[in-house]
């Protein structure tokens, strides 16, 4: 009898492909809302999570997105041009905390990614797409990440790649 959470990551990130091919990926919120129904309307349990460094879809259960999102990445003509991750049970589980505490991200600790998985979360709970696996697993990650930033260096200096070009702008510049 396994004890590994039937809880299941795909996605392409900043990792995997370049920002162009990204590009590609990302959805309206018209079309992340769609997706959600249709899921809802499948009985499916899924959040999506769209930003500019990541496309990811976290569910739980026997389903396969993995195919849903290989089809979703020729459809938006990104081809064989991108590397998919797929990560199931406690490998899926810890990655989502590393997004949500921001240290996955392009630039270490990250402040907007904690916003954007409690966005997509709350998305997936007015959609009718969480469940209790979700629920416990999404809770978990954004109380994690809370904590990160509240008792670490991390929450001391805050960053994101906007600050960062602007520091690196000022700092070629002499402050200028």
């Amino acid at each position: 009898m396994s004890h590994e959470p039937s809880f299941h990551v795909v996605g392409v990130s900043h990792h995997t492909v370049g920002v162009e091919v990204r590009e590609q990926f990302a959805l309206t919120p018209t079309e992340s809302e769609a997706w959600l129904a249709a899921e809802r309307l499948a009985g499916r349990s899924a959040v999506l999570l769209s930003t500019c460094n990541r496309c990811e879809v976290y569910w739980t259960g026997e389903h396969d997105l993995g195919q849903w999102f290989e089809d979703f990445a020729r459809a938006r003509g990104a081809g064989r041009h991108h590397a998919v991750t797929r990560l199931d049970g406690s490998a899926a589980v810890r990655h989502l905390y590393t997004v949500a505490a921001g240290l996955d991200s392009q630039i270490l600790g990250e402040r907007e990614i904690l916003g954007q998985v409690r966005r997509a979360y709350q998305a997936a709970r007015s959609a009718g797409t969480s469940d209790r696996v979700l629920d416990a697993v999404f809770v978990g990650a954004l109380t994690a990440g809370r904590r990160v930033r509240r008792e670490t260096l991390l929450g001391r200096h805050p960053a994101s790649v906007s600050s960062a070009a602007v520091d690196v702008a000022a700092s070629a510049t002499g402050g200028l």
